[in-house]
This record gives structure tokens, C-alpha cells and sequence, in this order.
């Protein structure tokens, strides 16, 4: 897109480039939401934040008539993705600051499915949750390694996370110095590559080395190190996170203390009073949100019958001005509301989101056990299954569902209101040998295939044409002596006119948009131009020779109808103009000397 006019008064906005079409390309949601959360102090919690036990579901709504079902299948998983920015805490003790924590996080992703509306045929729901990990712990507790439970499905997810240090974004955890886009492993394991951090002293979960090395200077990190280490902690975002929220309630498993340390005590004292803030407050950050449309992908509207004319491109503006969003964006998506919201994202907290299998039922939940951990994995967890309870799916008066929210969707591109359906205008003959309609299936791969002798000559001098409701190819057809003697006088010639026909897709004079293509011509009321301006072989005005024909060249219809691009089409050209010689007959021709000399 560039700037440009978007109406007859000048209007600036954004509009289609110069040799751009709106075929193919990609389509990104890109944003950031503020967000607030609290983790529940409770021993399995770091076993339900481990497993992707965690998240909430995205509400994207369309403009009126197009289809969520075809949009939701052109979303690019490798480029979509999810993650967060949490803000620091300070541990104060009294009036002093003792330590702030920093980089806070835990790694999201959008579960690579697509839930669709059951009443709204413009509605979707992407869901996001936990990438689930773990950490391979060797068997004496001293070196500790992060690892996703699903690797090879997961990788690309992780490494999507970001944190921002300073101006530049980095990986969530400690990688290699190539581990920014390099993997290890393979098959079904391919994993970032992680580094193993060492050095624990009969646990890995103990925070307290990880705490003072960051923010107590070199002094206090070389007295601490004597008695602690902080393998997972020092993992990186994800074992810091981690190993504060186990440190509020530790299991046997995961101690924060060796049994042995005399200073376990103290330890244990400093660790739990820095974590009980960081369960007992909200986490306060913001949310990135990052999904991306692949529109060759785009099957187009519900309707078959339109396909071939939606299909593989951006979706058609469902307004007359080419527009989607407007002003705040939180108004109505009237045409004429100056806030108009015709593109809306709304979060659905975790407390809108229920397990219809309930697959928890009956399992001790207040510790890690052998049962509650065989479910509590990568695949299996309710969030796995979690879909938004029905009594909470309504966005309520005015949006005010506690629970949900609506947020605002800045939309900086404009889209087609017409489009170009090449077809033979001829009343005699169908040189492009279509299917006879119009908008058929085939409209988008058709191939003018004319006799150059009997139909004319593909000319084209690349410049603009109006879409004349009284076009007639009588005025450039081939001239022959006479009606019975078919010698041909001078040759006729196929204009890019010859095979254009625009329509407007939808009808905009309802409450909301229909898609009814209707041909549209150069009016003093519809400002219609098209070009052809590649594959040229005329001079100015067709006024000269001709300098090639078209043997196997295409012609790429565009041009503006009422200010905005229209959506254009290719058109393949076979004609070779060239002569031939046949040598295929009998070796020897017997003719008289009258029929070799033209008297």
C-alpha cells in the first residue's frame, strides 16, 4: 500500500501500489494489548504452567458477508504467534526497594486451530495458551536443562517469544549464539538449542544465587554463591518465572533448599516473602499479538458460485468507500459511523473458558501426584480442550462483559470495490473459448486464442480505456474484398477493450453488504478507467506498425473505478503472427507457370 486519494474530494488513506495486485500477498494482525493476570498460589501450579495449562481465547470479527471459515484457513501458523511483556516488580521491605525482578515470562502460542461461530458465519476464535516444557534434571539435582514436551511442533512457537533488552528483541531463554534460528535434534524432537546450566547444590529449583547475582553486584552474588545455585533460574525469562512461583509453595520435589544447608533458613525466609508478592499481586504487561493471513490461501466466499472471483486475493471492501475501520474504532460498523468497527478482536478471559470433558474430574489437584501429572501434560490438559463457555460467549450491552474485552483494530489498507472479468465482448464469437459465463469458474485463467486472419491481430498500445457500455468490434474488424470473395484488405484488430468487462461485487445499498456482481460502465457518475500497460506491441493511438505478436505473453487488466484500484485479473494471449512454412505435404508439386505468376 501507499498514500494516495481514497475519494473524489482527495481524501489521503492508503491504497493499492503502482503494478501491484490484490492477488495473493499477506494480510498481517500485528498489536499490543495490555494485560493483567494472577497466578494461584497452589503446589501444582508450576506443574499446570509447564504443561500449557494456561491462556484464553481471541474473538475476530469480520464485516457482514465475509466468510469466517475461508479466512480462518489462509491464516500462515509459521508466521502467526502470540507472546507476552510483563512488567518488572520491586520487592520492597519497608520504605526500601531490596531487589526488582525483570523479565518476567512464560512462553504463549495460538494452538494452530481455527473455532468457528456457530450462529455467525463472520466470527472466529483463535485460542492461545502455554507452550508446554519441562526440565531435564540430572539425577544428582546439579545441572538443569529447559526442554519443550513437543518439540519438533513447538519450536518455531518458542522461538516466536520475545523480550524486549533495550531496543532489541530477544529469545525468552539462554540459547547458543546461534540458537536465535538454529535447532538440534530430529524427527519428532526437534528442540532450540538450550544450554544446560550447572553448579546446583542438591536442587535445582533455589532462586535465591539467580535473585543476588542480578541485583546485589558482584560481592553479595560471590558470598551467595557458597551456599546457593540456580540452575533453573538461570535457564533464563522462563526458570526465573518459574522458580519464583514454585519458591510460594515448594514440593518435596522441588525444594528451594538443600536439607543439609545451614543456611536453608534464611534462604528459605528471603526467597518466599519475594515470591508471595509475585503470587499475591497482579502481573501487570502487555500482550503481542501477531497473526498473518496467506490470501492464496483465501478460498473467498461461502457462496461457490463466487469463488473464482474472491478467491486467493484480499477480501473485497465491504464498504463503497474501500475502507474497513474508521476513527476509535469502537463504534458500530454502520457505513456512516465516523468510529466504524467492521474488523473487531476481543479477548475472552480464562475465567470464560470451561473443559467440556471435564478431564480433571475426581483427580487431587492440591498436590503433584502420579495421576493428576498423566493428564497435566502437552496435549491433554483441560486448556487442550478448553472451549468459551456459552453463557459468557455474548459480549453483553455496550460490550461490558467483565470478563471480556474489546479492543481497538487500526485498519491501514483499503480494498476492491470492482473487479475485471475478462470476456470475449464479441456477439459472434468467443475468442477466449470460456465457459460462456462471464464469472464462471475458468474466469481467471482464460487465454485469448483469436485467428489473426478471420478475428484480427492482438494490438495493445498500453495506454488507459474507458468501459464503453456501447463498445461494438464492428469498427475493428478485418476488411475483405466483398462478401463472397474473402481476400483479406486489411488486417482487423483486438484491442485490451475488446475483452474487458468490470463488475461491483457487492450491493451496497442495504443495511449491510451483498455480494451481487454487477456490471458497471464509465459514466459521468462512475469514474471507470482500465490499463493494460505490460506486454505493448502498437504505437500511440494505434497510429504505426505493429512491432511483435503475441505468441505466449499475458495481459494484466488494471485500473481505478470511483478513485479506488480495482481488482484485476491476467489475461493469456496465443497468437503468433508470424508466418509459417508447411513442408509437411507430397515432395513434389506439379502446378502451371498461370498459377505461379499473378497477372
Amino acid at each position: 500500500m501507499k498514500d494516495g486519494a481514497i475519494d473524489k474530494d482527495g481524501l489521503a488513506g492508503p491504497v493499492l501500489k503502482d503494478g501491484e495486485t490484490f492477488d495473493g500477498g499477506f494480510l498481517q494482525v500485528t498489536g499490543n494489548v495490555p494485560i493483567s493476570a494472577q497466578i494461584a498460589q497452589s503446589q501444582t501450579s508450576v506443574d499446570a504452567i509447564m504443561a500449557g495449562n494456561w491462556g484464553f481465547m481471541v474473538r475476530v470479527t469480520l464485516p457482514e458477508g465475509i466468510d469466517a471459515k475461508s479466512l480462518g484457513g489462509a491464516i500462515d501458523w509459521g508466521k502467526s504467534y502470540f507472546y507476552l511483556t510483563l512488567d518488572s516488580f520491586t520487592w520492597k521491605f519497608l520504605w526500601f526497594d531490596l531487589a526488582q525482578i525483570k523479565n518476567l515470562n512464560f512462553p504463549l502460542q495460538f494452538d494452530h486451530h481455527v473455532y468457528l461461530d456457530k450462529d455467525k458465519t463472520n466470527v472466529f476464535y483463535l485460542k492461545v495458551k502455554g507452550i508446554p516444557f519441562t526440565y531435564d534434571v540430572s539425577e544428582d539435582k546439579s545441572t538443569a536443562k529447559l526442554q519443550l514436551q513437543r518439540g519438533t511442533a513447538d519450536y518455531l512457537d518458542y522461538l516466536h517469544n520475545r523480550y524486549i533488552d533495550g531496543d532489541v528483541a530477544r529469545p525468552l531463554d539462554n540459547l547458543t549464539a546461534d540458537g536465535d534460528t538454529d535447532t538440534t535434534g530430529s524427527g519428532d524432537n526437534v528442540q532450540p538449542q538450550f544450554i544446560s546450566q550447572s553448579g546446583g547444590k542438591g536442587t535445582v529449583w533455589d532462586p535465591f544465587y539467580g535473585i543476588v547475582h542480578e541485583t546485589g553486584g558482584a560481592l553479595l552474588s560471590w558470598v551467595a554463591s557458597w551456599f546457593s545455585s540456580s540452575p533453573i533460574y538461570e535457564t533464563g525469562n522462563i526458570g526465573r518465572s518459574l522458580t519464583l512461583l514454585n519458591a510460594a509453595d515448594p514440593t518435596t520435589d522441588r525444594a528451594i533448599v538443600s536439607k543439609n544447608s545451614i543456611t536453608s533458613g534464611l534462604i528459605g525466609i528471603i526467597v518466599k516473602a519475594i515470591s508471595a508478592y509475585f503470587v499475591d499481586n497482579d502481573f501487570k504487561g502487555s500482550a503481542h499479538i501477531n497473526f498473518s493471513f496467506d490470501m492464496s490461501k483465501y478460498t473467498g466466499d461461502q457462496n461457490k458460485a463466487y469463488q473464482a472471483i474472491t478467491g486467493g486475493r484480499l477480501m473485497p471492501a465491504p464498504y463503497a468507500d474501500g475502507r474497513f475501520n474508521k476513527g476509535s474504532t469502537m463504534g458500530k460498523n454502520d457505513t456512516d459511523d465516523k468510529d466504524r468497527r467492521a474488523i473487531g478482536i476481543s479477548l475472552y478471559g480464562s475465567n470464560t473458558l470451561l473443559d467440556p470433558y471435564s478431564v480433571l474430574a475426581g483427580k487431587d489437584r492440591s498436590k503433584p501426584n502420579a495421576d493428576l501429572l498423566s493428564q497435566l501434560k502437552a496435549g491433554t490438559s483441560p486448556l487442550d480442550y478448553a472451549v468459551i463457555d456459552e453463557s459468557k460467549l455474548d459480549l453483553g450491552a455496550d460490550h461490558s462483559q467483565e470478563d471480556v474485552r474489546d479492543y481497538p483494530v487500526y485498519t491501514n489498507f483499503t480494498s476492491w470495490t470492482a473487479f475485471v472479468s475478462p470476456f470475449d465482448n464479441s456477439k459472434t464469437v468467443d475468442t477466449l473459448h470460456s465457459s460462456g459465463d462471464p464469472l464462471g469458474s475458468d474466469m481467471r485463467a482464460r487465454t485469448a486464442t483469436p485467428n489473426s486472419y478471420s478475428d484480427g491481430i492482438l494490438v495493445n498500445d498500453g495506454q488507459p480505456f474507458t468501459v464503453d457500455q456501447n463498445y461494438t468490434t464492428d469498427d475493428y474488424a478485418p476488411t475483405t474484398k466483398s462478401a463472397t470473395d474473402k481476400t483479406l484488405v486489411k488486417a482487423g484488430g483486438i484491442t485490451p477493450e475488446r475483452y474487458a468487462q468490470v463488475y461491483q461485487y457487492y450491493d451496497y445499498s442495504g443495511a449491510t453488504p451483498v455480494p451481487n456482481p454487477t456490471r458497471v460502465y464509465t459514466t459521468t457518475d462512475n469514474a471507470l478507467s482500465l490499463n493494460v500497460a505490460t506486454d505493448t506491441n502498437a504505437p500511440l493511438k494505434y497510429n504505426g506498425k505493429i512491432t511483435k505478436g503475441f505468441p505466449d505473453n499475458t495481459w494484466v487488466y488494471a485500473g481505478k473505478y470511483n478513485v479506488l484500484p480495482v481488482a484485476g485479473t491476467s489475461l493469456a494471449l496465443n497468437q503468433d503472427i508470424r508466418p509459417e512454412m508447411n513442408l509437411t505435404g507430397d515432395q513434389i508439386y506439379v502446378l502451371d507457370k498461370s498459377q505461379l505468376i499473378n497477372d
